[in-house]
């Protein structure tokens, strides 16, 4: 409940803002019966305006607004952010108190925004030691570094590149936009596989293309399809690296096997061929390339 004298209210027109408006209104009906609710921006969104495309900083900027302006304090306690709405109880027609839960919130120990009546140039009385808005962006820039870094990870992962920062902050600006891994993700995946073999489009695969404002929602609605491989000579597909590394690995076993098995045969051949017994010297020849084949065999199946 709203006393319809907060229309005229001079601080809601000096809010340079819609935004700070709106979320002023939308805390209300979320405010204790003191007129409290946390101060930390993460809850606000969470809370009173979910379905609203206001990010995380927006909703931090319009509630210094109205801490400045007067409308609402942010104070801290015990290193948790609250707000409070200034002279709840007196723009709310028939509330009663004794009808609501008590206040889990503890109370704003330092001193509220002053009611002069007149347009507030200056910000609202506070404590001191108020460090809310350092606190918060501190907190935030961790998190949105760590995120980014995730996502120049799998953005090399997936083209091959090797970018170290987001060079004009087209990764930070779309996560400030409310864009979380998985729309990166996706459209990292989208947009390397119609392009990672077209030689004109491949040298678009880039930060200041895949995540620029006017791209990005395109691209981001565009359904995945994962590249069909180009056949080879064989009519089969191309093998993968780890494939052929495997390959590698095999033919190298093999020719080691092989190397043994002959240096252990050789003695006993030139054995053989000393006194004249030919037949002797083909059969272990034919023993030897018989093991080494089975070894080939077993090897192959990944038995070996």
């Amino acid at each position: 409940m709203i006393n319809k004298r907060i229309a005229k209210s001079d601080k809601l027109a000096a809010l340079k803002k819609d935004r700070s408006r709106v979320l002023y209104f939308m805390i209300y009906p979320h405010a204790d019966c003191e007129g409290r609710h946390s101060g930390d921006p993460r809850d606000i969104k969470e809370d009173c305006c979910p379905r609203l495309p206001y990010t995380i900083s927006q909703i931090a900027e319009s509630l210094l607004e109205l801490h400045e302006v007067g409308l609402l304090v942010l104070y801290v306690v015990e290193d948790k952010q609250y707000l409070e709405i200034y002279r709840f109880d007196d723009f709310q027609k028939g509330l009663h108190k004794d009808r609501e839960a008590e206040s889990e919130i503890p109370p704003n120990s330092g001193i509220g925004p002053e009611d002069s009546g007149e347009l507030r140039t200056t910000p609202a009385k506070i404590p001191l030691n108020l460090k809310f808005n350092l606190k918060f962006k501190v907190n935030t820039n961790v998190e949105q570094k760590a995120l980014i870094q995730k996502i120049l990870t799998y953005f090399n992962e997936v083209t091959g590149q090797k970018r170290k920062a987001d060079t004009g902050g087209y990764i930070s600006g779309r996560i400030d936009d409310g864009h979380g891994f998985d729309d990166f993700k996706h459209v990292i995946d989208t947009k390397t596989s119609q392009w990672q073999d077209d030689q004109k489009m491949h040298v678009f695969i880039r930060p200041s293309t895949l995540f620029r404002p006017s791209n990005f929602e395109d691209y981001l609605n565009e359904p995945y399809q994962s590249p069909t491989p180009t056949k080879g000579k064989d009519g089969r597909p191309p093998k993968t690296d780890a494939e052929k590394e495997r390959d590698r690995l095999t033919d190298k076993a093999i020719k080691d096997y092989s190397e043994k098995a002959w240096d252990a045969a050789m003695p006993k051949i030139e054995a053989a061929r000393k006194i004249g017994d030919m037949a002797k010297v083909q059969a272990i020849s034919d023993s030897t390339e018989e093991e080494v084949r089975k070894f080939s065999g077993r090897i192959s199946r990944g038995e070996a």
